[in-house]
């Protein structure tokens, strides 16, 4: 693999070539582009198991998905599916086998070791602008949980709520704000009504809370907080709604 990817790595390859399948239109169990928020979640997002830049995983995806389009007969690829439970069991029978027996106990310090530096070699290096994220997110949200006890009311509607929070998030968040977005979510059923801020965090877009510090919440994440209530699907862009209000 190339593009900052780990080149020794078929199984990184094998996983991406299922989040490709399953988001195409002959399999559709997913729906999701490649790098939203849900993919945090999903087991074949290479994301969760790689630190590499996020414009270089999805040009990689791209160079899955145009392989899985090549695949001609869908009998071929269920064929893949039905053998690889088989193909696990064995690889995890195997590894068993060769670790409790075949390496003796007094080396596996040493093996453990080989195994580090050999990971340590050909892992790719951090992405330098995710490395500050979280600390941004936090001093963010300090300042805003400041602002909200003084009552500032930024569309000045009379209400302090996720409005005025989610416009101040964005006004003093210190980071790239060309992955940081307002939006909104609105669900009947849930009775969930509210607006928030989506920003990219190692590769994946997550929706910060951003009265998570105001309220008293230990977790800033939507997802923590709102549970079920919050469907992600029918998040929008509340841009052209509150975005006249960032100072």
């Amino acid at each position: 693999m190339t593009g900052g990817l780990p080149t020794q790595s078929r199984g990184i390859y094998y996983l991406a070539r299922e989040c490709a399948y399953i988001r195409s239109k002959r399999f559709n169990s997913c729906g999701q582009r490649f790098g939203c928020e849900n993919c945090t979640y999903c087991p074949h997002y290479i994301g969760n198991y790689i630190n590499a830049d996020p414009k270089q995983m999805y040009l990689y995806m791209r160079q899955v998905e145009y392989d899985v389009a090549q695949i001609k007969s869908d009998g071929n690829y269920i064929s893949f599916i039905t053998i690889l439970p088989f193909v696990l069991i064995g690889l995890f029978g195997w590894f068993i086998w060769h670790w409790g027996i075949t390496v003796p106990k007094r080396q596996r310090a040493e093996y453990r070791a080989s195994i580090q530096q050999t990971t340590t070699a050909v892992a790719p290096a951090p992405v330098s602008t995710n490395s500050n994220v979280h600390k941004h997110i936090e001093d963010a949200l300090w300042k805003v949980s400041n602002d909200l006890n003084k009552k500032v009311d930024v569309n000045k509607d009379g209400k302090i709520n996720c409005i005025d929070a989610a416009v101040l998030f964005y006004q003093y968040y210190a980071g790239d704000k060309s992955n940081l977005f307002i939006y909104v979510n609105d669900n009947d059923k849930t009775n969930f009504h509210h607006a928030f801020n989506l920003i990219l965090i190692d590769g994946a877009w997550r929706a910060i809370e951003p009265q998570a510090y105001w309220k008293g919440h230990k977790t800033y994440f939507v997802r923590d907080i709102w549970g079920n209530a919050y469907d992600s699907n029918l998040n929008r862009d509340g841009w052209y709604l509150y975005g006249k209000y960032v100072k």
